[in-house]
């Protein structure tokens, strides 16, 4: 089964044809397709491969991301985190201009995002919502249709020089059009003409939508605290891994590497916990990773089990190893080529690799116990019977997490998960 992430890049040029930017672009598990079923789906995936799967720095450097966002994401901005400063908005040409729509983008351009409308045809008829949104957005897409000669692009450019917006012509696919559209005034350039969007593929891992639905509800009481997190987000392999890969962003500018999971959390903050799990609970995963899932969770719960209850910080570490030690076995790369992607000390490296320290002596331990080898365990001061006990109460806990939600448990968070 794929779990592959993809992803559609293509060039956005100016007029001296150098690289201005990049639109994103949804591209399905197969990579091959750019059917968008659903608009929310498509772009929570979007932005979870620009932030987590492959980073915004991978992706684009440091130019601009043009992603495609649909009437939900508009209205409900505030419950994604995405730098402002690296992404500009496009307002699909399927949205209704009303009431609500200009009011989320007047938000967003206050949180100093800038916009873009996409597929644009100006219209003098229309009502001041249109040039409402034109006195606000930063450019205007506009779409060429391949009969259009110089006096239609004429009629579609025109009219909008008297907003102050950049004005991008895409499906540029001759020659021809690209002069047109220079000699007219265009700003910026999109299409075949200049290149054809190339598809990106990353290893990924499906999530636990058990434990996404748990956080969601936690996250939406107003006295949930750090330790109510933390206990869930370790539930769910998936989620852990990008919210360390999210922590590795560039832009996020953190001051040093992590040793476990309460630390990500705590350096990335409420709101960005919460964004990645939203965008999560909207993309369909499928369980055939299960049992490699749980073996995760319970490596990870028993090197955590090792430990003195008191000792909190050697517990979190320890479970952070155990899951870090599984990560080939869900994904193709080599263990040390992905722990190198992401942006864990030194100490749990070595813990991981080769087994160093007391968390590496409790992994040691615990894949004695995997590959029944009861004389490494008694060497290691392991009785046979006190780890098989929590190796059961392991077995137990990650079970139960990756159990699934009753329908009357999903409608909890019905207030903000995504909808069609």
């Amino acid at each position: 089964m794929n779990y592959d992430a993809y992803i559609g890049r293509q060039q956005i040029y100016d007029r001296n044809l150098d690289v201005f930017a990049y639109e994103l672009l949804y591209r399905s598990r197969d990579g091959t397709s750019a059917d968008v079923q659903d608009g929310n789906r498509a772009t929570s995936q979007v932005i979870l491969s620009a932030l987590s799967d492959f980073g915004l720095d991978g992706l684009v450097g440091k130019k601009p991301a043009f992603i495609n966002f649909t009437r939900w994401f508009l209205v409900n901005h505030t419950k994604i985190e995405l730098p402002a400063d690296r992404v500009v908005i496009e307002l699909l040409e399927d949205i209704t201009l009303d009431d609500e729509i200009l009011l989320g983008a007047q938000l967003l351009s206050a949180r100093g995002f800038k916009l873009a409308l996409d597929d644009f045809i100006f219209d003098e008829r229309a009502d001041e919502k249109m040039n409402d949104i034109l006195r606000l957005v930063n450019y205007v897409k506009v779409e060429l249709e391949p009969d259009d000669d110089a006096k239609r692009l004429k009629q579609k450019i025109e009219p909008l020089r008297k907003f102050n917006v950049k004005i991008l012509a895409e499906k540029v696919e001759t020659r021809e059009q690209y002069q047109a559209c220079y000699d007219l005034g265009a700003d910026l350039f999109q299409g075949y003409y200049f290149s054809k969007p190339e598809v990106l593929r990353q290893h990924t891992i499906p999530s636990n939508q058990a434990a996404l639905m748990r956080l969601l509800n936690e996250l939406a009481r107003p006295d949930s605290e750090i330790e109510d997190l933390v206990r869930i987000v370790q539930q769910d392999v998936s989620l852990t891994l990008r919210l360390m890969r999210y922590l590795n962003s560039a832009f996020l500018g953190l001051p040093r590497k992590t040793e476990s999971l309460r630390e990500a959390i705590v350096y990335l903050g409420f709101n960005h916990v919460r964004s990645m799990a939203l965008l999560l609970s909207s993309t369909k995963v499928s369980n055939k990773q299960e049992s490699l899932l749980r073996l995760s969770l319970s490596r990870s719960k028993m090197c955590e089990n090792l430990v003195d209850e008191r000792e909190r910080g050697l517990r979190d570490r320890c479970f952070m190893v155990g899951m870090l030690s599984t990560l080939d076995l869900i994904m193709p790369d080599p263990l040390p080529k992905i722990i190198k992607s992401l942006p864990i000390s030194d100490s749990l490296t070595s813990a991981v690799l080769r087994h160093e320290g007391q968390e590496g002596a409790n992994l040691a331990a615990v894949l004695a116990y995997e590959n029944s080898d009861w004389d490494a365990l008694r060497s290691m001061n392991h009785s046979p019977e006190t780890i098989t006990k929590i190796y059961l109460q392991s077995l137990k806990w990650a079970e139960e997490a990756t159990m699934i939600f009753k329908e009357d448990d999903k409608k909890k968070v019905g207030t903000i998960e995504l909808k069609k």
